[in-house]
């Protein structure tokens, strides 16, 4: 597997792979790293959600999704996996441009 002999800051995993089970893939990932992944998965039942993070996933996103979707996800296990503390004073969205007024804070690092 190229992951065991690589380093990944972040891992998105489509669970629908034609080869092999998207869960065992993050099986054998927690195995030998701690990256966050997210989860990306056409399938939006509790059953799937719940297996996923039972198995180590760090967020869970269900298709179709909007690409903002998907980068706040990215920005948020970054986030928990950096240790850094995030406040939001507030979020806007005007024709698809999307972004956040916020103060970040380094926790100790």
């Amino acid at each position: 597997m190229y992951l065991s002999t690589s380093h990944a800051d972040l891992v998105c995993l489509d669970l629908g792979l034609p080869d092999m089970d998207g869960l065992e893939v993050l099986r054998q990932l927690r195995k030998t790293s701690g990256a966050p992944a997210i989860i990306v998965s056409g399938n939006n039942s509790k059953e799937s959600v719940v297996r996923a993070f039972a198995v180590g996933a760090d967020d869970y996103i269900t298709k179709p999704f909007a690409p903002m979707e998907l980068m706040a996800g990215v920005g948020a296990v970054t986030r928990r996996a950096m240790g850094i503390k995030f406040e939001t004073d507030y979020f806007h969205c005007a024709r698809g441009d999307a972004g956040f007024q916020s103060q970040n804070r380094d926790r100790g690092r």
